[in-house]
């Protein structure tokens, strides 16, 4: 490993004092600790950034019995989330949420011990009496998904939540929520 220091240390020195001489071999000799300072700062703006709840935005529409939810990240999404995101349910009378259509992930059957991560986590963290209903969603920079509320239940009856979930290599999963607002 100290005899790859080296050389690069080396290559770097030289390159420098090619500078003035030949400025194509300068490059050349100083391409390798470019290489080296690229992929260094790409490893470590991944494993600083992280999307926030502020940079994910809903639009909703209301079509007769069908609710529309168009999601859009305002900022790129980090590196180290899961293919999937899910949209957590809380509806009154153990009803359930009717005809939810959304893009999901090809091996959705094997995010189930996912899913019931998230529905635990977020009956620990945002404990409601509700019926808790829990979606999986492919993350992607643009989103939609449809559903229809049961018979007899009104929007302000229900909350709906976006959870996004992330985990940097050899940690836990950490998540976050965030509201979804559904106006009559």
């Amino acid at each position: 490993m100290s005899f790859v220091i080296f050389i690069i240390l080396l290559l770097m020195i030289a390159g420098i004092f090619f500078w003035k001489i030949n400025r194509w071999l300068s490059l050349l000799l100083l391409a390798p600790m470019l290489v080296l300072f690229g992929f260094a700062s790409y490893v470590l703006f991944n494993m600083w950034y992280e999307t926030t709840p502020e940079s994910l935005n809903f639009s909703v529409q209301h079509e007769g019995s069908e609710y529309i939810i168009e999601n859009s990240w305002e900022k790129p999404l980090d590196v180290y989330r899961f293919p999937t995101d899910f949209v957590v349910f809380y509806v009154p009378n153990t009803s359930t949420v009717t005809n939810v259509k959304r893009e999901r992930v090809k091996d959705y059957k094997e995010m189930a011990e996912l899913e019931d991560s998230v529905k635990g986590w977020v009956e620990e963290k945002y404990p409601s009496n509700l019926t808790t209903q829990v979606f999986d969603i492919k993350a992607s920079k643009n989103g939609r998904f449809t559903f229809s509320l049961p018979q007899g239940i009104k929007e302000k009856e229900v909350e709906v939540y976006y959870v996004h979930l992330r985990s940097e290599p050899m940690d836990t999963i950490e998540y976050w929520i965030k509201e979804i607002e559904i106006k009559p």
